[in-house]
């Protein structure tokens, strides 16, 4: 594609409505520049008055091997924790793949679906609360020990090697 001729003409260059570029008052104006006006996620929706839910991911801090203990209790009696989930308690889900997939966003790709660490960085567990701060200071409550397993770091010997977490 080139770009190197001027755009056709469009809605906005003809402004038919005579509105664009007209300072116009808006109810919510004074609200949104002096920091007052909600966000959506403040609004309360429904009759039972529910608010947003914060959550915080607790990431492995070993390249590879599987959980041998890990300890929500503490960060489940945290004050604003709604739920701590992990391995333990995580819904059922599909596995891994397809590998051969049309679109590789289509895989099933299960979290907190076992105590197997396959990357550093890899989800451990994850902590809702009612602000996310409360969910932060609650995740750094979880004791987790591990059975690490060495890593595999050769780029040249998992060349052409198809890897299913």
């Amino acid at each position: 594609m080139k770009m190197n001729q001027p755009a056709k003409a469009n809605a906005l260059d003809t402004n038919a409505s005579g509105l664009i570029g007209l300072p116009l008052n808006r109810i919510d104006g004074p609200l949104k520049v002096t920091g007052q006006a909600p966000y959506a996620y403040e609004v309360m929706e429904g009759q039972d008055g529910q608010r947003a839910a914060y959550g915080f991911i607790v990431e492995a801090t070993i390249a590879k091997g599987r959980i041998a203990t890990i300890d929500a209790s503490l960060a489940e009696s945290a004050p604003g924790i709604l739920m701590v989930m992990t391995h333990k308690n995580a819904p059922k889900q599909a596995p891994w793949g397809p590998l051969d997939a049309k679109d590789r966003f289509a895989r099933s790709k299960p979290q907190l679906s076992s105590p197997e660490i396959r990357h550093y960085g890899e989800p451990m567990a994850f902590v809702v609360a009612e602000s996310f701060e409360q969910a932060r200071a609650a995740a750094h409550l979880i004791a987790v020990t591990y059975l690490a397993d060495a890593g595999e770091y050769s780029l040249e010997k998992g060349k052409g090697k198809a890897v299913k977490p």
